[in-house]
């Protein structure tokens, strides 16, 4: 077949291509050049594909899946701090992966999360001398977005009275932790 013939389909080379200024019966030059250009289009996307990096959530969720953890104790707690320095403990917190105290942090979502908490605490502090720092400081943190929540003029006002209630239990285990459990009682009690 010479270079002005039809084409008569693929060759084994693939199609063959159309002389310059001839059109297909089915395809014009304009569709050919709108079709070569999608192809570059697609081409370059696959070149420059982003990949999606892991959130560093779904990080924390596959260590500790390869690690066939179901729960972070201590020493769970110091290998994921180490090989995963990089995310924050309030991520770690809130990846859904049970942790236990003091690494767990104080929950403050309602009046009884921040007594399981400050109890809970409470053993840590009173049983472990080395981890007493690291109770008070996660209190103390606690403590200070209790109080900037029971300030905030954007916060409603039921709930601000909540933080404020929060603030004040948190003050009391600050001040002697191994009263706290004796003192929320009598608290409860007045509560009603």
């Amino acid at each position: 077949m010479d270079r002005w013939s039809a084409p008569t389909g693929r060759s084994a080379a693939g199609p063959k291509p159309w002389p310059h200024g001839q059109q297909s019966r089915n395809q014009s030059a304009g569709d050919k050049i709108i079709e070569g250009c999608k192809e570059f289009e697609a081409e370059k996307l696959r070149s420059n594909c982003i990949v999606r990096r892991p959130t560093k959530k779904q990080r924390v969720l596959d260590f500790v899946a390869a690690h066939g953890w179901d729960a972070i104790g201590e020493i769970e707690w110091q290998e994921l701090r180490s090989a995963l320095s990089d995310i924050s403990e309030t991520t770690i917190r809130e990846s859904g992966i049970p942790i236990h105290a003091p690494w767990r942090g104080v929950a403050a979502h309602s009046i009884d999360d921040l007594e399981a908490s400050l109890r809970e605490l409470t053993q840590v502090y009173e049983t472990r001398a080395d981890l007493r720092r690291y109770c008070r400081d996660q209190v103390i943190a606690a403590k200070d977005r209790a109080r900037w929540a029971a300030k905030s003029p954007r916060v409603e006002e039921s709930k601000r009275r909540m933080k404020a209630e929060m603030v004040e239990w948190m003050l009391v285990w600050l001040g002697d932790p191994a009263i706290f459990p004796a003192w929320v009682q009598i608290r409860r009690k007045n509560m009603g």
